[in-house]
């Protein structure tokens, strides 16, 4: 008995493994056309990453296009609502995933009426709330793993920040709608 509560309080230990990426809304479940610029503070582990970035979205497609500090272009990413497109400079981390990073903006963006309807029939596995004004949590199975918190009310024309517990990141976004 002893040994199975030793191997239980073991298990406990190990490290979770990350969730899958967040599937992603479509371009129309925005509701409305937008363009922003955005200033992008991204800090990973013992890095930090600064980026430029114009998010384009109609009800047909988004597209991000970020630049680096010299102006040299980080990536350009589109999205239609059925296929996502990346073009990647080769100074890009091999392990950067477009799909993620598009399921940032939108889950920091987008209405949250547009995730519950999108994770509705996830079964439980995805869950998206706002607890209190100013806060937005992501959950897959029970499990946090990504909050958003609003600086100002309008998440287009003001600041976010964005920490993914899962991942150990976090992005510090400063909007500006066009």
């Amino acid at each position: 008995m002893l040994l199975g509560v030793q191997l239980l309080g073991a298990c406990a230990l190990l490290p979770q493994l990350p969730p899958p990426p967040l599937p992603l809304l479509s371009p129309a479940a925005l509701g409305e056309s937008r363009t922003s610029t955005q200033a992008l503070d991204l800090a990973y582990r013992d890095r930090d990453v600064n980026l430029q970035c114009v998010l384009q979205v109609t009800p047909q497609s988004m597209t991000l296009i970020a630049l680096a500090p010299l102006g040299q272009r980080a990536f350009t990413l589109g999205y239609d609502g059925k296929t996502l497109s990346a073009d990647l400079s080769p100074y890009v981390p091999k392990n950067l995933s477009p799909q993620r990073v598009l399921a940032d903006l939108q889950l920091a963006l987008w209405p949250l009426s547009a995730w519950q309807a999108r994770l509705a029939d996830s079964q439980g596995e995805w869950e998206v709330s706002e607890p209190r004004a100013g806060l937005r949590r992501l959950r897959h199975d029970g499990r946090l793993v990504e909050e958003v918190h609003y600086v100002d009310a309008d998440p287009w024309s003001g600041q976010i920040w964005l920490v993914n517990l899962a991942l150990g990141y976090s992005i510090d976004i400063q909007s500006s709608s066009q």
